[in-house]
């Protein structure tokens, strides 16, 4: 059996009929026909990973024997994942499986991160990868007896010679108190109607303002117009740092920001 190796959207020429290859020695459920070709040579223009499969040429003058030989095509292509749901949540003490799918050839070192760190097997998780073609792999990473620290930003990664690419997943936990009422924390308690930051006043010590969940942040559920309040006095403005907890997203100190006082919150 020869082998055809390009890459993806090439024009490529063999001598075949498709016939599609078994991953893994399991058998598959495939077509009672296939596509006829006459002629020495098939052109295949501009090939995609579907592409990818055996091809059977067949020379046949009417008298036996008839001679057939296999060629196999293969598309080579950097990786890419999808998560099956950005958004997975679990109760405490039980388990929780997240998904992804990943494209890749020639075949790919996939793994799991926890807040960026490599993911490792051991009571904790459990990792699987299942081929469903001879491109395509099925990630699942298993998460056991669910404690509050599990509850973070998880990736996962296909990486092979020509790139990587990654999914993300966010794991929630179930019934669990999201903190939406309060998006602003501050040691100080709430006294003006408004706050100019960087306004001339007497000295007292800087304010840090967090924003937990910022309602512009994509794929999380907040409650509008739900906000603390913070007072600020004095030269120095305060920090402001968005989380999507618990990863810090963004850091953002800024002068000259008005809040003003809409009801019993600030905008």
């Amino acid at each position: 059996m020869d082998a055809v190796i390009t890459d993806d959207d090439d024009d490529d020429d063999v001598d075949c009929t498709t016939r599609q290859r078994i991953p893994d020695n399991k058998s598959v459920s495939r077509p009672t026909s296939f596509p006829k070709v006459d002629g020495s040579k098939l052109h295949l223009k501009g090939v995609t990973r579907k592409s990818m499969a055996p091809y059977l040429c067949i020379a046949n003058n009417g008298y036996p024997p008839i001679v057939s030989k296999r060629i196999t095509l293969d598309v080579e292509f950097a990786p890419t994942v999808a998560a099956s749901e950005s958004l997975v949540s679990g109760p405490l003490g039980f388990s929780v499986e997240l998904h992804c799918v990943a494209e890749a050839y020639p075949k790919a070192m996939y793994y799991w991160t926890k807040n960026g760190s490599m993911v490792y097997d051991h009571s904790k998780y459990d990792q699987t990868n299942k081929a469903r073609y001879p491109y395509e792999t099925e990630m699942t990473l298993r998460i056991k007896n669910l404690t509050h620290d599990d509850f973070d930003v998880y990736g996962c990664v296909a990486k092979n010679s020509l790139g990587e690419d990654s999914g993300t997943i966010r794991l929630l936990q179930y019934g669990g108190r999201q903190n939406k009422e309060s998006w602003f924390s501050s040691p100080s308690k709430s006294a003006a109607s408004e706050i100019q930051t960087g306004a001339a006043s007497s000295a007292h010590q800087p304010v840090t303002v967090t924003i937990n969940d910022p309602p512009s942040a994509r794929g999380i559920s907040t409650v509008a117009a739900k906000k603390g309040v913070a007072s600020c006095r004095g030269l120095s403005a305060p920090s402001a740092a968005c989380h999507r907890s618990p990863t810090p997203i963004a850091f953002k100190p800024r002068a000259g920001v008005k809040l003003r006082r809409s009801g019993g919150s600030f905008a």
